[in-house]
């Protein structure tokens, strides 16, 4: 697998150099989880097993790689928090669209999320504009109600971490680990009970600062109903009732 992505992103890069499009063309190459469970690898001498539908460092600390020939300058490397909220204000900074709290559209305007690190990738600005950066737990097992198609928790667990401490929560919202994920990034040493240090202390308590101000429930997808199809699924849940 990895051979053939080297060879169909080369062909990609080949392409753009021979319609004279490379030096006017970001290329970002990342993923949206880590390996399958089933796998393990070996990283730095430890063993590492596959993180995909976890909240562990491997399932959702992935590669970010990004080439921009005469933009970006070749071989950098950043520990600057991104999450994927930030690609679209990053893309939408970098295309020159003008804007302080909204981005407007032809037919709509929203309220991003997400922080532009335009800076990190064109000035190597070692921090990005992110104190924290969110993770959402994963294997969601949504079901078909009434009133469409709903999430399984009403408040699914998450993690956030800053630049070096990783705060677990729990689906009831409340503090469940907290690491040290630069001095112990395989998660081996929970210092929920340990925060006999300033910094530990200070990062602990601005982290769950930032969970009590989400919403309390997390909100299930909006949208209209298609017309009745074949293949449509039945409803198997009572909205709101089943959810955990």
């Amino acid at each position: 697998m990895v051979r053939y992505t080297d060879k169909i992103v080369g062909q990609l890069v080949d392409a753009l150099k021979q319609n004279g499009l490379l030096e006017n063309t970001l290329i970002v190459f990342t993923t949206d989880n880590g390996t399958t469970q089933s796998i393990t690898g070996t990283y730095k001498g430890e063993k590492v097993k596959g993180g995909k539908s976890t909240t562990l460092e491997a399932g959702i600390c992935e590669p970010f790689l990004v080439s921009w020939p005469g933009h970006i300058k070749a071989d950098q490397e950043s520990n600057a928090l991104i999450d994927f909220t930030d690609v679209l204000p990053t893309f939408l900074d970098l295309a020159r669209v003008n804007s302080k709290d909204k981005w407007t559209g032809v037919n709509a305007s929203h309220i991003i999320d997400g922080k532009s690190f335009a800076k990190v990738l064109l000035e190597s600005d070692e921090a990005s504009q992110r104190n924290w950066i969110l993770g959402m737990g994963g294997g969601n097992f949504a079901r078909l109600t009434e009133n469409g198609v709903e999430n399984q928790y009403k408040f699914r667990d998450r993690v956030l971490r800053d630049q070096k401490f990783k705060l677990y929560i729990d689906s009831k919202g409340e503090p469940e680990k907290f690491f040290d994920v630069v001095n112990d990034p395989f998660e081996r040493h929970d210092l929920k009970d340990s925060l006999n240090t300033p910094e530990r202390k200070n990062s602990y308590n601005n982290l769950l600062e930032v969970v009590h101000s989400f919403p309390k429930e997390d909100s299930d997808p909006r949208y209209k109903n298609n017309p009745v199809q074949d293949w449509d699924v039945k409803v198997t849940a009572e909205s709101g009732t089943w959810k955990r």
